[in-house]
């Protein structure tokens, strides 16, 4: 589920992940990618969780847009958001399992001077996990989602 007119309009955050990608790519220097501490990436993932979760139940996103990057703000509001995360409710995923269940961290590196981070991986729940993509970038020192992608985790078939 992408949750910021950015990415819904598929412009502007493609821009901004081949910088990501760039400075992943990129011969050690000042913009190299290095991996974020564990604790601190499952600490940004149960949070920004948390904030879905609680405007997913009470219907008010307007604590989870302001939650975002000055850029995430700008191009949200809540009628947005509300419309964006229609499927994610209609799944009735219990988001709030995310506190008490670790998350599988597939990808947690930072870049860009240590300026933006990109979490991604899945959270195994009962018979089924939620898959989160996450996008944070680096404001007056407190990290701010800058893309959100939430939604029910397939895990492939075994191969026999």
């Amino acid at each position: 589920m992408v949750i910021t007119r950015l990415m819904q309009k598929g412009v502007t955050p493609w821009l901004y992940a081949a910088a990501f990608a760039v400075s992943v790519a990129v011969a050690p220097s000042a913009a190299q990618a290095q991996d974020v501490e564990q604790s601190f990436a499952v600490a940004l993932v149960r949070d920004a969780l948390t904030a879905v979760a609680q405007a997913n139940v009470t219907g008010n996103y307007t604590v989870l847009r302001d939650y975002g990057s000055a850029q995430f703000r700008s191009e949200n509001d809540a009628t947005d958001l509300a419309m964006a995360f229609a499927r994610l409710r209609s799944e009735r995923l219990n988001l709030l399992q995310a506190l008490v269940v670790d998350p599988v961290l597939q990808r947690a590196t930072s870049a860009l001077n240590n300026s933006a981070m990109r979490l991604t991986g899945y959270i195994p729940v009962d018979d089924r996990a939620i898959s989160f993509d996450m996008e944070f970038v680096n404001e007056g020192g407190t990290w701010r989602i800058f893309a959100l992608r939430v939604g029910e985790y397939t895990a492939p078939a075994a191969q026999d």
